[in-house]
């Protein structure tokens, strides 16, 4: 049924789901069945995911903001059962990204649990599609020292950050929850290590 629709169509149906609006949203106000909408969807973001494996590569990032996006699917993990929660997979969903501060593309993201199985693949993808070192900025997920050092490499030697994280600390623009940030001084590849309550910033 998707092919059958109008290009016109398809691009107002895809356009209203990128802004927001919730697939009973869009058939009420575009008249499409939300099962097309699903499969219209489906079929986008398959082919989204095919051009961006084959076009994000090698790239010259040099500053890359990472964080994590919360959902859920189907209802909220506190109202799940343990066997939809494990099984059929309803509950909390994460969305991990990594944004480029400077340009704003998004060199990778991963859907899937806050967790480290998930970090860990997170950090994987992203280190293969970069061309050089960075300046890596993550919020103090637990998970993502190990993550880290299995993406971009553990043959490299670590220093005590925690005295610049504290010296160095500011406050980021964030209204909702404000975090805090330093910056590495470490030289050439030499990355500080992660410290667990902080926001911060280490060059991988």
């Amino acid at each position: 049924m998707a092919n059958k629709l109008p290009i016109e169509k398809k691009v107002l149906v895809i356009s209203m789901l990128c802004e927001g609006a919730s697939i009973r949203g869009v058939e009420r106000i575009t008249g499409v069945n939300q099962n097309t909408i699903m499969s219209l969807a489906r079929r986008v973001g398959d082919a989204c995911a095919k051009i961006m494996d084959e076009k994000m590569r090698n790239l010259n990032c040099r500053n890359i903001e990472v964080d994590e996006i919360w959902g859920f699917i189907g209802k909220k993990e506190k109202r799940a059962t343990r066997k939809e929660s494990m099984i059929i997979g309803v509950g909390d969903v994460w969305t991990f990204i990594a944004l480029d501060a400077d340009t704003k593309i998004i060199p990778s993201f991963i859907v899937g649990r806050r967790d480290s199985y998930h970090a860990k693949a997170f950090m994987e993808d992203l280190a293969g599609r970069l061309s050089r070192r960075v300046q890596l900025s993550t919020d103090a997920l637990s998970s993502y020292p190990e993550a880290v050092e299995r993406g971009f490499g553990s043959g490299r030697s670590r220093e005590n950050g925690t005295h610049n994280h504290q010296r160095n600390a500011r406050r980021e623009p964030n209204h909702n929850q404000p975090r805090r940030e330093a910056e590495s001084h470490a030289q050439d590849a030499l990355p500080p290590s992660y410290s667990p309550d902080k926001r911060f910033q280490q060059e991988v």
